[in-house]
């Protein structure tokens, strides 16, 4: 593990974790296995929930009336419980981060379709982006489609809470959104839970590793940050050829990797989601042998080109081309997609389930595709609040504290705090993250 966190801190990108209810904190345990963050929290409502983090970085939002019942599938519950003990996560987490970097990226992941993640993990997204207002960095999230939500009503209302919060209150600079039904297809294999989780990781950790490499290239921190604050949603794609190639051969290489049976998430080929209508960006990384670097620079001079005019030239684009001798006679390609609009037909298949199960009972769900401006969906530059239909989760935060005592609570929050609103940071150096962190 300290190798791993050296290795972040010596390519310029770190990353802090916090993983919401069991599935999102079992799959920060899987990146933390893997040398991915430099520090990792976990929040759950139940110590009922089997969790792999380490028992001194869980946090608890305890339903006081019984600590082993939890949130129970409820998204609404969860959420509550979150916000009545948000004094209590705010303290723990100042504590867990106390220690690292202050430039650190922060990634979120939970479950869709539980009550405990689910609930909390927009609400928590919204106060760190508070706590960093003046100097802001980048909060990601990273989130499963389970396969209850497209059979069983409860899981598919809490992934439409979850999805209209996201979407409608632009809280993360980039949603990774991952479907379970194709990870298991594609790796069963692999065995454990555990295993598998790493291997959803795994991109997403090469692509943190090769930012501000040496190279003849760099995609450094600053061009990373700008391609996915382009917001909505992102994917990494990735994959290994040969180094016996020509251009056409890697750009073919590169374009399967888009292919729906080579990877996790829920979105399309991104060829055929990109458009001239919204903001979007294109990262392409590609590792190789110290001997191949500089020899075939104009190899992969020519690849970014031609993928970049494949994706119709989006307007932010960015490339690197990193040694790396673990490769030996292989090159390895990352491609990093940002701005992509939220997975309609998902929505749509969310949608059906609830409809479906709701037509003879009321129900308060928010339907998404008709409670939320499509253009949000699909993409523009920035994306406005909507009306939910009665329903807003984060009104649960004004539920517990009142606008008067919420003024007051900022007031007493210091910078040993996560969550302090007011302070200016210690460091006044442009771009740095001073969120709890002692140098």
């Amino acid at each position: 593990m300290e190798l791993n966190i050296k290795e972040a801190f010596e390519f310029g990108v770190s990353l802090k974790a916090i993983g919401c209810g069991q599935g999102g904190s079992n799959l920060v345990a899987a990146g933390n296995n893997i040398g991915l963050f430099e520090q990792i929290a976990a929040i759950n409502t139940t110590t009922a929930d089997e969790m792999s983090v380490p028992l001194a970085n869980q946090i608890y939002c305890f339903n006081q009336d019984n600590q082993k019942r939890g949130a129970g599938k409820d998204a609404l519950k969860g959420g509550r419980l979150f916000a009545q003990n948000i004094d209590i996560v705010r303290e723990r987490l100042a504590i867990i981060f106390s220690e690292g970097s202050e430039d650190a990226f922060y990634i979120l992941s939970t479950s869709l379709g539980g009550g405990s993640g689910n609930g909390m993990v927009n609400l928590l997204a919204k106060d760190l982006k508070a706590a960093m207002e003046d100097n802001p960095k980048l909060i990601l999230g990273l989130m499963t489609f389970p396969e209850d939500s497209f059979i069983e009503l409860r899981s598919a209302k809490n992934a439409l809470i979850s999805l209209q919060d996201s979407s409608s209150n632009n809280i993360y600079d980039s949603l990774f959104l991952v479907d379970n039904n194709k990870v298991y297809k594609k790796l069963p294999k692999f065995g454990s839970l555990a295993k598998i989780n790493e291997r959803i990781w795994q991109p997403i950790k090469h692509a943190f590793t090769y930012v501000g490499a040496n190279s003849t290239a760099t995609l450094d921190v600053e061009d990373f940050e700008a391609i996915f604050k382009c917001g909505r949603c992102a994917v990494i794609y990735e994959t290994t050829v040969s180094s016996d190639v020509n251009v056409e051969a890697l750009r073919e290489s590169i374009m399967r990797s888009w292919e729906e049976d080579n990877h996790y998430y829920v979105h399309s080929n991104p060829q055929r989601l990109m458009s001239d209508d919204y903001h979007y960006g294109f990262g392409l990384l590609i590792g190789a042998p110290s001997n191949l670097i500089e020899r075939k620079r104009s190899l992969f001079e020519n690849t970014f080109a031609s993928i970049r005019n494949i994706l119709n030239n989006p307007q932010l684009s960015y490339k690197g081309f990193i040694t790396d001798d673990t490769l030996k006679d292989k090159y390895r390609i990352i491609t990093i997609i940002t701005g992509l609009p939220y997975p309609v037909e998902r929505i749509q298949s969310l949608n059906g389930i609830v409809q479906q199960s709701t037509n003879n009972s009321v129900d308060d769900t928010p339907n998404f595709l008709k409670g939320i401006n499509r253009q949000t969906l699909i993409g523009q530059p920035s994306t406005k609040k909507t009306s939910k239909d009665g329903f807003d989760m984060f009104s649960l935060l004004a539920e517990v504290f009142p606008a008067e005592q919420s003024a007051a609570a900022k007031e007493d929050f210091s910078m040993d705090t996560v969550v302090s609103l007011n302070s200016p940071p210690k460091s006044p150096k442009k771009g740095r993250l001073n969120f709890g962190s002692r140098r």
